[in-house]
């Protein structure tokens, strides 16, 4: 089964190195660098995992409120929450709006290919 992958993320390099990384390891990889294109994408496919970052602007946590939409879905994906901030009221933001994992930024692209891989594995 080819698992479907959404990375949202507005850094354009950081999305292009994760979704390459993801592609390179056999999954289908759609991409959203704003919310629109998330929006969009979510509603026209179900996807296996979603990644994303919890600032997808200059302005806010727009994240958060994402979360929520991923979580009312009928297909409810596994999402994974990275995010440069170190606070732990955001972590407990996330994962209260229904992020299954948060990743402090930076991090180490294999750790976060081994947990896509366990959970994914875990869905089989």
């Amino acid at each position: 089964m080819a698992y479907r992958l959404l990375v949202i993320e507005d850094d354009e390099q950081l999305l292009t190195v994760i979704s390459e990384y993801f592609e390179a390891l056999g999954y289908e990889v759609h991409r959203a660098v704003e919310r629109e294109e998330a929006d969009a994408l979510l509603n026209n496919f179900d996807y296996s995992l979603v990644v994303t970052d919890l600032s997808l602007t200059k302005v806010g946590l727009e994240g958060l409120d994402l979360l929520k939409k991923i979580s009312e879905q009928v297909l409810r994906p596994t999402v994974f929450v990275l995010s440069g901030h170190s606070s732990p009221d955001h972590r407990e933001a996330a994962l209260a709006k229904g992020a299954d994992i948060f990743l402090q930024k930076p991090f180490p692209m294999l750790a976060l290919g081994e947990l896509v891989n366990r959970v994914l594995g875990a869905q089989a």
